[in-house]
Order: structure tokens, then C-alpha cells, then sequence
């Protein structure tokens, strides 16, 4: 072990192999520490200090010095302020460690290596380099700028910190509350870690966050951007503002995570083999799985749980239903009927093949145009569809919602099976022609056009105004067992007739009854029909029929309210006829066309109305 002692001039000095005590004082000095742990003091001057091997400590560093620690771990201290445009980045290499004391700025922004700093209890303003750093900046109030690379901060809420570009992480292990730790104070910073027993309060923060907890944790609260929060069930986690999203990658039990702890956040993500249980939440929670098994508890509110066919999904009870999505192939034999339970709603995703045969529980189907085929189980299903989509019913009584144009040479008899009704909705054309199983139609009342399938359909048309027509293309009625026309009277109730239906019946032309409770095909003893289906020339037939004259079909009275199937020779049109004028005259705008068969004359009572 040496002690040397340089001069006030520039001088050189030369350590031992072992663990020297070196000091240049003033002037321009060189000292070279060789081996051993050595302590090595500059002084004034520009100076070049060089460790060599061994851990050293390299004392009294400033701005116009080169320091090159060497091998080992070695330690580089600054107590005086640092200026980056004199200690440039060959100013520093090969030092672990840089320790940095008082209140001063310590700019080593033109370091491209990673850097380890230490502060101390000033306020101090540190701004590192390219970097990967680390900066621990100790308790002081201090402006941190750690620049480029993947830097590392642990920080206090006094605190202000930069990240600058890279992914950043701040750590904190003590207490963060929003009347500290301003938002301009936590700028570009993409990962916070909390640790220990205490209430991390980020609300004042505006920019989205990642946040990691550990069990320890007591409270934490987002900020206003979307953040996700890294979470156990024994924190308690506010999201605060924005769509934020809480991970469990541990088991959750429902008597850790009450309601309250976890509030204002809107998806949750598990990992892993466990037990994930939510069942004291009362807020909806979209609730994210991957690949690995596990038992999913939903709360009471509405949750959307994205699952797989390996997991046990219960969606507890809720107000309008749980929706669990699926996006790879399900097997029956995984997603047995006791693991999917108290879940209303399915979504189905991509080119797979969803097999749900032995759910017992009704459920509703969500597919997209890539799904290959869908098989419901033995409840009373509902499948929201494309044609592209093949729909096998199962064993309860299924309906098919099509929403989409249907042609059949997409939907061909073997891509909708075991189905009793099919819905349409829109103005879409809907080819069912290539079906041989007996379909119950219903339509909304929006215009278009139905084919229907080989054998007996039934076509069902909401009773009411309709703000389009539509057109069946290929109805084939045998009195009463060919197609058949069904109104729903639940729709048509609401249309203003007091006499409480469709119940009274017309009378005209010597006291013959022309027309009876709820349907009436009116027909012209002469061979005469409506010059065309526009609800002028049908109130002209009506007022005509067989000669009699003006008004020769009316209402019974003044409040009245009837069904009419009406020819022009070609075709022959549905109406319903509502009193609106207070007499018993059919005039145009008291008549509503609901349907339209194209190429149809004459069908009987027996092909037309049943009401539901």
C-alpha cells in the first residue's frame, strides 16, 4: 500500500499493485492506480485519472477531468457542478458507479455508457446520457433528465423526472401523493414499480402508464390516460380516469378483492393456472385469458370474459348478460356443460369451429364473417349470423338473425341445420331457396326481398305501419299446407285503435260479410281487382267491389281496424287498414302495405293468417 502526494504542478503518479491512497492537488496530473483497491484524488486542474485494476474510488471529479476506472467495479464522486460540453463522453468510461453530492448540476448527457448514479439528500438536478442508466437520486427535491435508452429512476414524489426517449421505469418505495407529484413532474416515463406498504396517488398524471405493484402495496391510484396496473388481490386499485386495465397473474380470491378494491377500471387481464375469482365486483368488467386453464368468477355486473375452450367460465348473476368471446377452435369435449354457466351471450372469432352441443343454458351467438360453423346446444338458441357462417341448431328451438344479403349459393342446405326461425333485418335480399328444412320467416319492417326455402315456410310480418315493403319472390301457398303469411299482432296492437284489436267486422252489400275478424281477402264477384297495389287504386277497388258503389267496403264504424290481401292481377298485396278519418270509409291513407307476393293471385284463408 502506497501514499503518495503530488505538487502543485502537473505531475504523475504511479500506484502499486495494491490498495493506494493517491492525490495530484492542483495542476494538470496523471495518476495511474495500477492494481489493488485504490482511493485517487485529483485536486484542481485538468486531470486524467486512470484506476486500472482493482474497485476504485476516484475522488473530486469535475468537468475538465478524464476519468477511465478500469477493471473492477469502480466509483467515480462529483461535487461540483458538471458541464456535458466539457465532460464529453471520453471524458468517462469503464466507471460502475457515479456518486454525486451537494446542490449542484450534474449534466452527463454526453455519455453514451450505461451509467449507475447515486445522489444524496440536496436538491439536485442530474440528467444522464444514451444510455441504459440507473439513477437514484436519494431524498433530496430533485429534476432528473435521464435521456436517451432504457433508463431506471428511484424516485420520490418531490421529486421531478424526465425520462426522455427509450422505456423508462421509475420506482417507488414510499408514499406518492397527487399534491406532490405534479403531472409536469412525471414526464415520459412508461413503467412505474410500487413497493412497500404505503398509497401511490398517480391522478395527477395525464400521460398512460404502466404500473407495477407488489403485494405489499396498500392503494394505487391511474392517472388520467389509459393506464394497466400490475396488480395482486390484496391492493386496492383505483383506475381513476381513462380505459385502464388491471393484470392478475396470481390467484384472485373473492375474499381479498372486495368491491372496493378495485374501482374505475374497465378490463381486466388474468395469466396463468388459477382461480380468478370477481364475484364481489358490481362493476362491468371486460375480462381478458390466455392460453394456459383456468376458473374465471364474474361479478354482478355485465362482463365480457375473452376465454378458451379449456377454461371454467361462471358469469354470476348480472342484469342483461355476461358475454364470454371466443377466438380459437371449442371443442365440446373441453367446455363440458358445467364450465360455461350463467353466461347469456357468445361471441365467436376467426376461421375456427365453435362446438357448443352440450350447453344446457339458451344461449345468444355473435359470429363474424370468417367463423366456419357454430353448433348450439340443447337450449333455445340464438345465432346473430353471415352467410358465410355454418349454423347448426342443436336441440333447442334455435333462430338464425341474418342482418347481411343471403344468397344461396353461399348458404346452401347444409350450412343451416336444426334451425326454426330465421330474423332479417334490413333492406338485404334474403335467398333461403336452396333450404329443404320447414323455416318460421320473420321480417322487421324495413323493405325487401324473400326467397323462401323447398318446402312449407312460413313468412312473419309486424302487424304495424312499416316503413318499407316486403317483397316474398317465390310463395307457394296449398291451402294451409304450402307457405303460409303470419302476422305479430304484439307489434300491431299499438296502432291507435281503441276498439282493443281486430276483432270487428265488415259489413256491406245486403248485409253479406264481406269481412270478418282480423284477415279478409277481398274479392270482386266479377272477376275485377285493384288497377294496381299503390293504396290509391286499392281504396279505389275497395270503395267499388262488385259494383255496388262508393264505399261498398267499410269499417263496421268509426274505430276499426282490419288486415286486407289485395290483387292487381299480378301480385297481391298485404294491407292493413286502420280508421284514422272517424268514419267507416277506407281511404289511401288509412291503408298500409306490409308485403308484397310477387306472382301470386289468389291464395285461401287457410295459407294465410296465423297470428303471433
Amino acid at each position: 500500500m502506497a501514499n503518495k502526494t503530488g505538487t502543485s504542478g502537473n505531475d504523475t503518479i504511479n500506484g502499486t499493485n495494491g490498495p493506494d491512497n493517491l492525490s495530484g492537488l492542483a495542476g494538470n496530473d496523471t495518476i495511474y492506480g495500477r492494481g489493488g483497491n485504490d482511493w485517487i484524488i485529483g485536486g484542481p486542474g485538468n486531470d486524467k485519472l486512470f484506476g486500472e485494476g482493482g474497485s476504485d474510488v476516484i475522488d473530486g471529479v469535475d468537468s475538465g477531468d478524464k476519468v477511465d476506472g478500469g477493471t473492477g467495479s469502480d466509483t467515480a464522486n462529483f461535487a461540483s457542478t458538471i458541464d456535458s460540453s466539457l465532460f464529453l463522453d471520453a471524458s468517462l468510461v469503464n466507471v460502475e458507479f457515479i456518486k454525486v453530492y451537494h446542490t449542484h448540476r450534474f449534466d452527463f448527457s454526453a455519455q453514451t455508457e450505461d451509467l449507475n448514479i447515486i445522489g444524496d439528500n440536496s436538491a439536485q438536478t442530474i440528467l444522464s446520457g444514451s444510455g441504459n442508466d440507473s439513477i437514484n437520486s436519494g431524498g433530496g427535491a430533485d429534476n432528473i433528465d435521464t435521456g436517451a435508452g432504457n433508463d431506471t429512476i428511484y424516485a420520490r414524489d418531490v421529486q421531478s423526472v424526465d425520462g426522455g426517449s427509450g422505456k423508462d421505469t421509475a420506482i417507488f418505495s414510499s408514499t406518492v401523493s397527487r399534491s406532490n407529484l405534479s403531472n409536469a413532474d412525471l414526464v415520459r416515463v412508461e413503467t412505474i414499480k410500487v413497493s412497500g406498504a404505503h398509497h401511490f396517488d398517480f391522478a395527477a398524471q395525464s400521460e398512460k402508464l404502466t404500473i407495477v405493484a407488489d403485494s405489499s402495496v396498500d392503494l394505487v391510484k391511474g392517472g388520467k390516460g389509459d393506464d394497466t396496473i400490475l396488480g395482486w388481490d390484496v391492493n386496492l386499485i383505483n383506475g381513476f380516469r381513462g380505459k385502464d386495465k388491471v393484470i392478475y397473474k396470481h390467484t384472485v380470491k373473492s375474499a381479498n378483492l372486495l368491491d372496493n378494491h378495485l374501482v374505475n377500471v374497465e378490463t381486466v387481464s388474468v395469466k396463468g393456472s388459477h382461480k380468478f375469482d370477481f364475484s364481489h365486483q358490481t362493476e362491468d368488467l371486460t375480462i381478458l385469458s390466455n392460453a394456459a386453464a383456468k376458473r374465471i368468477v364474474g361479478g354482478h355486473g355485465n362482463d365480457t370474459i375473452f376465454a378458451n375452450d379449456t377454461d371454467a367460465i361462471n358469469g354470476r348473476d348480472d342484469t342483461t348478460g355476461d358475454r364470454a368471446i371466443f377466438r380459437s377452435d371449442v371443442s365440446s369435449s373441453q367446455l363440458t356443460d358445467n364450465r360455461l354457466v350463467n353466461v347469456e351471450r357468445i361471441t365467436v372469432k376467426g376461421a375456427h369451429e365453435f362446438d357448443f352441443s352440450v350447453q344446457s343454458e339458451g344461449l345468444e351467438f355473435l359470429t363474424t364473417s370468417l367463423v366456419k360453423s357454430v353448433t348450439g346446444g340443447t337450449g333455445n338458441d340464438v345465432f346473430i349470423a353471415r352467410e358465410e357462417n355454418k349454423i347448426i341448431g342443436g336441440g333447442g328451438n334455435d333462430k338464425a338473425v341474418y342482418s347481411h344479403d343471403v344468397t344461396s349459393g353461399v348458404l346452401d342446405d347444409n350450412q343451416l341445420q336444426n334451425v326454426n326461425k330465421v330474423s332479417l333485418k334490413g333492406a338485404h335480399s334474403f335467398d333461403f331457396s336452396a333450404q329443404t328444412e320447414a323455416l318460421k320467416i320473420l321480417s322487421d319492417t324495413v323493405a325487401k326481398t324473400i326467397s323462401g326455402g323447398q318446402v312449407a315456410d312460413h313468412f312473419v310480418f309486424i302487424g304495424s305501419s312499416a316503413s318499407g315493403v316486403s317483397t316474398i319472390d317465390n310463395f307457394s301457398g296449398t291451402t294451409g299446407v304450402g307457405d303460409m303469411i303470419e302476422i305479430s299482432t304484439t307489434a300491431a296492437s299499438g296502432t291507435g285503435i281503441n276498439s282493443g284489436g281486430f276483432a270487428n267486422e265488415v259489413v256491406t252489400d245486403n248485409s253479406d260479410v264481406l269481412a270478418t275478424n282480423g284477415f279478409n281477402f277481398v274479392q270482386d264477384n266479377g272477376g275485377h281487382h285493384a288497377t294496381s297495389l299503390s293504396t290509391t287504386d286499392v281504396a279505389a277497388f275497395l270503395a267499388n267491389v262488385n259494383g255496388v258503389g262508393t264505399s261498398s267496403f267499410q269499417y263496421s264504424n268509426a274505430d276499426n281496424a282490419i288486415y286486407l290481401a289485395v290483387t292487381d292481377g299480378t301480385n297481391l298485396g298485404i294491407f292493413l287498414a286502420q280508421s284514422g278519418n272517424a268514419d267507416q270509409v277506407i281511404d289511401a291513407n288509412e291503408l298500409t302495405l306490409i308485403a308484397q307476393l310477387q306472382n301470386v293471385t289468389f291464395i285461401s284463408g287457410a295459407d294465410l293468417f296465423g297470428f303471433v
